[in-house]
């Protein structure tokens, strides 16, 4: 049984022209790339195109990545910095899903089917679920990345600051401001009084 390569050894293959070599590090971080850009910019489809061109960003600048840090840091570094590029581009607006919409001047309420077992509790989850994405959203671009790194992707305080090319107490603070925005924003939203268990 052969073991896998490690990342550095994957670029350094990649960078000499072995295609295989790239696909092994695209399948190996494609899905958490997709993830990141999903939370981040909140659209399935944008999420997949923007995964796409962090892949191609990655591949023609393999050659710059220093194998001194860990090369997981430094994809997500790339998709972090495309992702606030995105959103600065984009500036993503949010809708209420309790307000109604207007289809050829006719106010419609928007329903949503439900396909679990136990109707009222997936309701009750996937209420919290947008409450919290949706004040992920209104997180400022800064703290909605280090929540998003830290707590959907799993990575280590050292990994954020190799990722965001800051120092390490700079990534601290920065969380910590996010968390207890994060916590404000809710206590706030009247929504989360309603779900409070």
């Amino acid at each position: 049984m052969s073991e896998e390569p490690d990342d550095r050894e994957l670029v350094r293959r990649a960078t000499a022209g072995d295609d295989r070599a790239f696909e092994a590090l695209l399948r190996r971080y494609e899905r958490g790339i997709y993830n990141l850009a999903l939370r981040m910019i909140r659209d399935a489809e944008t999420a997949r195109d923007l995964s796409q061109e962090i892949f191609l960003r990655v591949h023609g600048s393999l050659a710059r990545y220093d194998p001194v840090y860990p090369f997981s840091s430094w994809i997500y570094r790339v998709a972090s910095n495309l992702c606030i590029d995105a959103i600065r581009k984009r500036k993503l607006s949010t809708i209420s899903l309790d307000a109604p919409s207007t289809i050829d001047g006719e106010e419609m309420t928007r329903e949503f089917e439900g396909h679990a077992p136990d109707p009222s509790r997936e309701l009750e989850d996937a209420d919290r679920r947008l409450l919290l994405e949706d004040i992920l959203a209104r997180l400022p671009e800064s703290h909605r990345l280090v929540l998003v790194l830290r707590h959907q992707r799993d990575l280590s305080y050292e990994e954020i600051a190799l990722a965001l090319g800051a120092p390490l107490g700079t990534v601290k603070a920065r969380i910590h401001r996010a968390r207890e925005e994060f916590r404000r924003l809710l206590l706030l939203d009247s929504r989360w009084k309603e779900l409070e268990p």
